[in-house]
Parts: structure tokens; C-alpha cells; sequence
């Protein structure tokens, strides 16, 4: 059998070479803002096509008709919901990057 080494090394700054904080996670927090940005656009747009009531080879029965807007309004909160956690966690990762002692 062959034996397999494996080096471990520390973390260095790769992104910014000349930085003095280290590279972090942090340093790629927009695309996780973009995940939820979609998400939330996601959301919406389902939340509309809830409360339209769209259907193809049918007319929606009158249920489906009364509960289209409580549930779309759901669908709604949450899509901004999502966003507002996308934009408090963009922000926040935002500050830290920006005052990282404070």
C-alpha cells in the first residue's frame, strides 16, 4: 500500500495580498445577498401567481378562489421577509468588513 501525506496549511490572504486581515469568508458575502435576492423574487412572483389563480384547462373552483389571497399575502411576507434577511446579513457582514475591531 502506498502511504498518502497531507499538508495542512494556515489560511493566507489570497485575495487581497497586501492586506492585514486575513482572507475570510466574509470577504464573498454577495452572492450570498444574490441567493436571497432571488429567493425572494422567487416568492414573489409565486405569490402572485398564487392570488391570479392560474390554471390551464380549468376554471378555479370557488376554495381555490378564497383562499388565493390569504395565501398569496403569505407568500408575499415571506418573499419580503427574505429580503429584509438578505439585506440585514449583507449589511452586517458589510460592517464587519469595514470596522473589524470595533
Amino acid at each position: 500500500m502506498k502511504q498518502v501525506t497531507v499538508a495542512i496549511t494556515a489560511p493566507t490572504s489570497e485575495v487581497y495580498p497586501f492586506s492585514p486581515f486575513p482572507s475570510t469568508p466574509l470577504v464573498n458575502d454577495s452572492p450570498a445577498f444574490l441567493a436571497y435576492l432571488r429567493l425572494s423574487i422567487y416568492m414573489a412572483i409565486v405569490s402572485v401567481a398564487i392570488v391570479l389563480s392560474f390554471h390551464l384547462r380549468r376554471a378555479a373552483t370557488e376554495t381555490e378562489l378564497r383562499m388565493a389571497k390569504p395565501l398569496g399575502a403569505i407568500f408575499w411576507v415571506l418573499s419580503v421577509a427574505c429580503l429584509g434577511v438578505g439585506i440585514a446579513n449583507y449589511i452586517s457582514t458589510q460592517q464587519l468588513l469595514l470596522f473589524p475591531f470595533w
